[in-house]
């Protein structure tokens, strides 16, 4: 998965029986007339009050590096151009305000980022009944079972303090028509579906529940692995977990 998030989410959206909400991409080399056209079309047809305003920056969600929690998103934003437009600005102004650390996290990695502007993604909001992520393993090791994080509302609420996220671990080998709970079937069958298509078993998978459908949000890989992280000191270490709970909070 060399490609970012606006590219994974479309990757996605070709997936058969997999449900993505509506979505919009602006793209930096756009003139402002095309990016208004675009953003009325979607209004015309987003079918919702509010929508989700989030970046997708030169290899953000890549196999290389997650860039979490560097970007601002805004949700519940108007379904409006103007509000829109205003979200979108204030999303690419959060990547200028970051511009040292974004280049210093890139360089870590050994990543060469473009000078060409961010990507915003505009997507019909959903106000889930209940929402997590989903990993193809545990974030230290392969050890043969899915992780999922999953808290009821709208997945802010895992890291806001407003409601304690529930872990569930279930086999890899699972039989779906084995596990009882209705939205944990779908949401493995929906898993396998995903690593299928993405030819990979290590990936990190946000999704939303509402009116008993599964949506799902956004797909990346795990970018943090064994040998990685037998290397790293305690503060490296603490700063990765600092960045994996920042992440949950800005994909929501």
């Amino acid at each position: 998965m060399k490609k970012g998030k606006a590219e994974n989410l479309g990757i996605l959206s070709t997936i058969r029986g997999i449900n993505v909400p509506r979505f919009v991409v602006l793209r930096p080399s756009m003139s402002e007339g095309e990016q208004g056209e675009i953003i009325r079309g979607f209004v015309k047809t987003c079918h919702g009050n509010t929508v989700a305003v989030r970046s997708s920056a030169d290899q953000e969600d890549s196999s290389g590096a997650s860039f979490a929690g560097m970007y601002t998103t805004k949700l519940r934003v108007q379904a409006t151009e103007q509000a829109i437009r205003s979200a979108a600005d204030e999303v690419r102004h959060s990547g200028k305000q970051k511009k040292e650390v974004v280049a210093y996290y890139a360089e870590q990695r050994g990543l060469e980022l473009s000078e060409s502007g961010m990507s915003v993604i505009v997507q019909k909001m959903i106000e889930a009944d209940m929402s997590g992520v989903i990993f193809s393993h545990d974030l230290a090791k392969a050890d043969g079972y899915y992780a999922v994080s999953v808290s009821n509302g709208v997945g802010e609420t895992i890291v806001g303090g407003a409601a304690n996220g529930r872990l569930i671990r279930i086999a890899r080998g699972v039989k779906p028509e084995s596990v009882k709970d209705a939205w944990l079937r779908k949401l493995i069958v929906a898993m396998k579906a995903i690593e299928q298509r993405f030819q990979s078993s290590s990936l990190d998978v946000e999704f939303a529940v509402q009116n008993n459908t599964l949506y799902i949000l956004q797909c990346r890989p795990i970018t943090t692995v064994q040998a990685e992280m037998d290397k790293v000191l305690e503060k490296p270490l603490l700063d990765r977990i600092k960045s994996v709970n920042a992440s949950i909070a800005s994909r929501f």
